[in-house]
């Protein structure tokens, strides 16, 4: 048997594992979206990608999944980021701006060159475990 305090970031493993199962991730959203934002998602089109935009230097703080779905008909992400820390992640809106723009920019290069370049929306959803939250 393994020795659980060998296991890195253990909740990391146990969150992501269970967030990538459709049904778990969607049962999450569902309940902690804004129901405005819920109404507008078609979760039977939610889709797990295999992209990944946190820099391997944060690779021990923050995992990140990405999902696609559709909002009234468009394409759309949800982009969920899980942070694995006990203080104020101060510079967080900025990171998830890198990271939305990291995005942006590989979708731009996967469209067809006919297809207009427009932009998804990226719905950011930031799981953090510390005791105070700026957000």
């Amino acid at each position: 048997m393994k020795d659980l305090n060998k296991i890195k970031n253990p909740h990391d493993r146990y969150f992501r594992a269970n967030m990538q199962d459709l049904r778990v991730a969607r049962s999450f959203f569902e309940a902690n979206l804004p129901q405005e934002l819920v109404i507008q998602l078609d979760f039977d089109t939610l889709e797990l990608q295999p992209s990944s935009f946190v820099s391997p230097d944060l690779k021990e703080l923050i995992s990140d999944l990405l999902y696609s779905i559709s909002m009234k008909g468009e394409l759309a992400y949800l982009y969920f980021l899980t942070e694995h820390q006990s203080t104020v992640p101060v510079l967080m809106p900025f990171r998830k701006l890198q990271y939305n723009c990291a995005l942006w920019d590989l979708h731009l290069k996967q469209l067809p060159e006919d297809q207009p370049k427009l932009l998804p929306v990226i719905i950011n959803v930031v799981f953090y475990h510390g005791t105070v939250t700026p957000y």
